[in-house]
């Protein structure tokens, strides 16, 4: 999914949210876009770090449309992930805003790997990728 959508999503999650919790849900914005870094990290595994004319969004959208990945991690898009924000959700309440904009995150993904075949792409569970790797 693009960046730019999950700007548009979470930019209006944060004008719904303001009511309620006031200048702490621009941090919606952490989980609701911020989120995709994991995506960078498998980029960069993979790219020429000593040439920084490969650091453009192009180049990174290029990558991602072109490799057939194989149950990657990306540890921010993983169910564990997911229940360590509910759960301190329970105790924190900026976390509440964090889950909410998560959880529309992850969302907006799964639809968009569900639309486009591209379920291969995500490993949902870090003990399902650590399962995999050892078996």
């Amino acid at each position: 999914m693009s960046p730019l959508k999950h700007i548009i999503i979470t930019t209006i999650l944060v004008i719904i949210l303001y009511p309620f919790f006031g200048l702490w849900s621009i941090l919606a914005y952490l989980t609701g876009v911020l989120v995709d870094v994991d995506h960078l990290w498998e980029y960069f595994k993979h790219t020429d770090l000593k040439n920084p004319s490969t650091y453009t969004y192009k180049n990174l959208a290029h990558y991602y449309k072109t490799n057939d990945f194989d149950n990657i991690l990306q540890i921010f898009h993983t169910v564990e992930f997911l229940l360590l924000l509910i759960i301190l959700s329970f105790y924190y309440k900026v976390f509440i805003i964090l889950t909410i904009s998560y959880i529309i995150h992850w969302s907006m993904d799964f639809h968009f790997q569900i639309t486009r075949n591209f379920m291969h792409h995500r490993n949902f569970s870090i003990l399902y990728w650590l399962f995999q790797k050892i078996s």
